[in-house]
């Protein structure tokens, strides 16, 4: 069995690498950019030092980051690409996380990392991805749960010739902390096929947002109950009441998909 297992991790690696612009292992990227999205969420765009091609990944999926220098072991981590176009660059989003668990390798990206710094990325990978851009899809997020949500959205809406239908609802604590805002507002006035509904838990001074907790039941969210796609990602608690919000009003289970960050928990 073991053997059966290598063969298959092999295989997928043996993938990466002949796949256009893939590679196996760390490669070297730069930081040519450094971009705050909201109070919390700062974004980084790395090109390649080889200036070689780069491999374009599924919407939904996430890359490895490798960091030497923020403890006295190699760190791993992963974080969702968050912008989906076909160029040579790869963007992630990350939270600092200042709260009762500091993050040590998202709180050293956003100290230490600046504009020129090199940094060892292992392929996109991941297999929470947007299965069929052509359904009425519904993407619900909360906080950072926000970027593979918004590569999800902007495969679907830069294919012009498809038309489906496509919600986008998020959730955070108030203006300040919702990245990405400015640009799905103007999303939403190019493309009448979106939907776009936030939730503030606080100072819900704009007009169009909602506050406390997302009510899907609400008269301005039309819902593809019996035939659309659902994808959750956010904190388990948030993703928990969204699933079960959800099959109450029909939804079936085998239409949600969901990502957890950090250990694997079900729904």
């Amino acid at each position: 069995m073991a053997n059966a297992f290598i063969d298959v991790e092999s295989t997928m690696y043996a993938s990466q690498r002949v796949t256009n612009g893939g590679w196996n292992g760390k490669r070297l990227f730069k930081v040519i950019d450094k971009v705050e999205e909201s109070e919390q969420i700062t974004s980084f765009y790395f090109i390649p030092v080889d200036q070689q091609p780069i491999r374009q990944f599924k919407p939904g999926q996430y890359i490895t980051v490798n960091i030497n220098g923020a403890s006295d072991y190699q760190q791993k981590r992963q974080y969702s690409l968050s912008q989906f176009e076909y160029k040579n660059f790869y963007r992630i989003s990350v939270k600092r996380e200042t709260g009762e668990y500091h993050g040590l390798i998202s709180n050293y990206l956003h100290d230490e990392v600046k504009i020129g710094s090199q940094i060892e990325l292992i392929a996109p990978a991941g297999d929470f991805v947007l299965r069929d851009a052509a359904k009425h899809n519904v993407l619900i997020s909360a906080g950072v749960g926000i970027t593979p949500m918004f590569t999800m959205l902007q495969a679907i809406l830069e294919n012009k010739a498809n038309s489906a239908e496509v919600t986008f609802i998020h959730a955070c604590k108030n203006a300040g902390q919702h990245a990405f805002h400015q640009h799905l507002r103007e999303l939403e006035t190019v493309y009448s096929q979106l939907h776009y509904h936030y939730w503030y838990e606080t100072n819900a001074d704009d007009a169009k947002a909602k506050s406390g907790f997302i009510d899907f039941s609400h008269p301005e969210i039309k819902l593809p109950i019996e035939d659309g796609d659902f994808y959750l990602c956010g904190p388990v608690p948030f993703m928990r009441f969204c699933k079960h919000a959800l099959m109450d009003l029909g939804v079936k289970s085998e239409q949600i998909y969901y990502e957890v960050f950090g250990p694997h928990n079900d729904l």
